[in-house]
């Protein structure tokens, strides 16, 4: 009969029970203790509710046991647990660090809030809105945000004469230039116009990143976005409120591979 069909004795239990009391469950040795496999120990310690989720484990208790048993050495803590004595020392000024963090963070979410609710400080709640919104108008209108992010893989490009945002925003320079050579569109322009919101905070102006004349003398715009940020959509709820007369045409990751499949006619195509 195999060891795992063998009744358990009262005595064997007992062993079983006092072990997992212990902090430091050595499960090895207690299995030899038994003289049972750690899968018998296991299912038998299960029937017993003691295989408890916040028992510390090797490769978790650490931080457990640092916490709640302070009065132990490093020495002590890395014999116990079969560790070396700096893999103790190394957690325990991780803890510190962190705490300190903590304690930082704290106390500068305290002094933000104060001084958001102040009406007489410069970070009061609205007074600094509005300080956010006119940085980031300038910023704009200087061209400084998103300046160089080789993400979007900025950059003038040379067959175009122009500096664009993105290479998807170059491939669809090149399009609407195949488009003219096709007589398809009269002309087009890169970002050549701004719209202008009467609100003073958020997103305040716009401005489309193609400028297309249809065949017909009808001017549309082009927008093209391989996803809509939240901002975004703010800009393009803001045109249908206060600019109501003028198409916007959302050029998304599904028109652009639409359009991708004409790249061997299109000179200059960036993968």
């Amino acid at each position: 009969m195999g060891s795992n069909m063998r009744h358990w004795t009262n005595e064997e239990n007992e062993i079983l029970k006092s072990g997992y009391q212990e902090i430091f469950l050595n499960l090895s040795l207690l299995s030899s203790r038994i003289k049972r496999s750690k899968a018998d120990v296991c299912e038998q310690a299960k029937k017993f509710n003691l295989t408890r989720i916040g028992r510390p484990r090797k490769a978790f208790d650490i931080k457990f046991l640092l916490e709640h048993y302070k009065e132990y050495t490093d020495q002590e803590l890395a014999e116990k647990l079969g560790l070396s004595i700096h893999a103790v020392m190394y957690q325990r000024q991780k803890m510190r660090l962190m705490r300190d963090d903590k304690f930082i963070k704290k106390q500068h979410s305290e002094g933000v809030k104060k001084a958001w609710q102040n009406p007489a400080s410069k970070f009061n709640g609205s007074k600094f809105k509005q300080f956010l919104s006119n940085r980031m108008m300038k910023q704009q209108a200087c061209g400084k945000l998103n300046k160089g992010n080789k993400q979007y893989k900025s950059g003038k490009r040379e067959d175009l004469g122009i500096y664009v945002r993105s290479g998807w925003e170059a491939n669809y320079a090149r399009y609407l230039n195949w488009m003219k050579n096709r007589g398809d569109i009269l002309a087009w322009s890169y970002e050549p116009d701004r719209f202008e919101f009467p609100v003073k905070r958020g997103t305040r102006s716009y401005t489309p990143d193609f400028k297309v004349i249809e065949k017909n003398g009808d001017i549309d715009y082009h927008e093209v976005k391989g996803w809509l940020t939240p901002k975004g959509k703010t800009r393009l709820k803001r045109m249908k409120k206060y600019h109501p007369n003028i198409k916007i045409i959302l050029i998304t990751g599904k028109e652009y591979y639409a359009i991708s499949k004409w790249k061997s006619l299109i000179p200059g195509w960036e993968s």
